[in-house]
């Protein structure tokens, strides 16, 4: 079973929403200056999405 994003630890956290901003960014064809809305999406995304669909922590 996954953890919800919020229950895990801040390492873990951190990591997962750095993958997904980093996916994020890429897809979007990696513009320059945007880093803080691909980080905040990312959060968005991770802690809205069911928990089946994302992995959200190890």
């Amino acid at each position: 079973m996954q953890k919800k994003l919020s229950k895990c630890t801040p390492e873990q956290k951190h990591k997962q929403v750095e993958l997904k901003a980093y996916e994020l960014w890429q897809k979007a064809g990696s513009p320059i200056g945007r880093d803080q809305e691909f980080w905040y999406t990312a959060v968005a995304v991770l802690e809205n999405s069911p928990k089946k669909k994302t992995k959200v922590c190890c």
